[in-house]
């Protein structure tokens, strides 16, 4: 049980993410969630009391096949899983993808709070919507000009793959079109707002003093 100086335990309040102008949605105890002007995107900010279920904060590479492994039955796939430092706490970003019928990709981006006995997780959900396979199209022909890949018979050679493991297969891995680099040239796709949204939320988000002196999650 917790039990810092009059603070009976930790709750959703003991973190508060910048004001980013969103619509405030509903708040519960355990999720306090926002929505975009156009109710195309949603951030919830979620608390876990717990034992985290991650398996590490330390070794990185087995950070991410746990996470390969966990979405593999949603034919999830990976485009990002870092560690990141924030107010001292080992952190956890991520960006993973989920395939929409009929086409593109709905991509979740979370970072992950780990203490000992409880965590948080930021998300944000962003669907593409009529954006859907324009990135793509407009990166494969330019792709195909500078020989970077190829056309076959299956597709395109060279244009899919796990962004830390050359030799991983998969249904879903992360398209060349989804690499950071090419953010700058489609401003408004859903992948290129994710990652602006969570930079801005790691540089303004605060963290309750009493929160800090929380026991860490250490594995």
């Amino acid at each position: 049980m917790f039990k810092l100086f009059n603070w009976k335990k930790p709750n959703l309040k003991a973190i508060s993410l910048p004001d980013l102008g969103w619509v405030e949605g509903d708040t519960t105890k355990t999720i306090k969630k926002w929505g975009d002007a156009d109710a195309t995107m949603a951030i919830s900010l979620n608390f876990f009391e717990g034992e985290p279920d991650i398996p590490t904060v330390k070794d990185i590479d087995q950070l991410r096949q746990y996470y390969r492994d966990a979405i593999a039955s949603a034919k999830g796939g990976i485009i990002e899983v870092e560690l990141v430092e924030l107010h001292g706490i080992q952190c956890i970003r991520t960006i993973l993808k989920f395939p929409q019928e009929p086409s593109g990709s709905t991509y979740l981006t979370s970072l992950v709070i780990p203490f000992a006995m409880c965590s948080y997780v930021v998300k944000i959900q962003a669907p593409e919507l009529d954006l859907s396979g324009m990135r793509d199209s407009f990166i494969i022909k330019k792709l195909l000009r500078e020989n970077v890949i190829s056309k076959t018979s299956n597709g395109y050679s060279n244009w899919a793959l796990d962004p830390y493991k050359a030799d991983i297969q998969g249904q879903n891995l992360m398209l060349r079109s989804e690499e950071a680099k090419w953010d700058v040239r489609f401003p408004s796709h859903p992948l290129t707002k994710s990652r602006k949204l969570i930079a801005e939320i790691e540089k303004g988000i605060l963290f309750d003093q009493k929160l800090l002196d929380l026991k860490r999650f250490d594995k």
